[in-house]
């Protein structure tokens, strides 16, 4: 999968994919989904892609939020009405990938209108293996302290605050 493309998410199919998270015994869904975030800022960084993830919710959350390199949205009535909608803005898009382990409502249709799609368990693997050649972002600050391009004073900031959060937030829905 080539970098330097954008890849629409959907974020429970990709959350249910990550073995680090269904190992967890964790029922907080807020919880997951900020690990899981956290884990993809890092593999986002590495490959150099955008990720636009995409969760159903049916309680009052943030309709919208942004990481380093990832952008999250939270979709009513569901994420796979959000992802046809931006299939559907975006069709023949040939830097489009659409992520998704449902072949038959969202596959099918990225298909029918030009824009690439994979599985979640295709993605995740494809994501989490090192690059050739390729120092993994966070290991090159360790060893250089410089942070990869196009990393800004507020991504510093955002990862300082992510990493010294408690999670003492009861997940709302």
């Amino acid at each position: 999968m080539p970098v330097n493309r954008k890849y629409l998410i959907d974020g429970y199919n990709l959350l249910y994919k990550a073995p680090f998270l269904t190992d967890n015994d964790s029922d907080n869904f807020e919880e997951q989904r900020e690990r899981l975030i956290r884990k993809l800022v890092g593999l986002s960084a590495d490959r150099n892609i955008g990720l636009h993830l995409i969760f159903d919710t049916s309680c009052h959350i943030n309709g919208r939020s942004n990481y380093p390199g990832i952008r999250v949205n939270y979709a009513k009535p569901s994420a796979d009405a959000f992802i046809r909608g931006e299939i559907s803005k975006n069709q023949n898009n040939k830097n489009l990938v659409v992520v998704s382990s449902d072949r038959k409502d969202i596959g099918n249709y990225a298909k029918t209108c030009g824009v690439e799609w994979i599985t979640s368990e295709e993605f995740w693997n494809w994501l989490n293996k090192r690059p050739k050649g390729i120092i993994s972002a966070s290991l090159n600050f360790e060893k250089t302290g410089t942070a990869p391009p196009g990393w800004s004073e507020d991504d510093d900031n955002w990862l300082q605050r992510a990493f010294s959060k408690k999670s003492d937030k009861k997940d709302r829905c």
